[in-house]
């Protein structure tokens, strides 16, 4: 089943930017991988995939001057 929606000029030029760029084919598509993305936290992020705990993310991004 088709709907309609309706979008900001601006997110309409977002949608037709990211199936250009990832050779979608449709705006429903599109959306789709938007929703589907795997979002990272920045914890993960600094973890790098390692098992860090987040005390020891927290003594890594901290300044050596910072006390805690």
């Amino acid at each position: 089943m088709n709907t309609t929606i309706q979008v900001d000029v601006e997110t309409k030029r977002m949608l037709e930017q990211i199936k250009r760029v990832h050779n979608i084919d449709t705006y429903d598509a599109a959306i789709q991988h938007l929703a589907n993305k795997k979002r990272q936290s920045m914890y993960g992020f600094l973890a790098d995939g390692k098992n860090y705990t987040m005390k020891e993310i927290s003594a890594m991004v901290r300044d050596k001057h910072d006390r805690f």
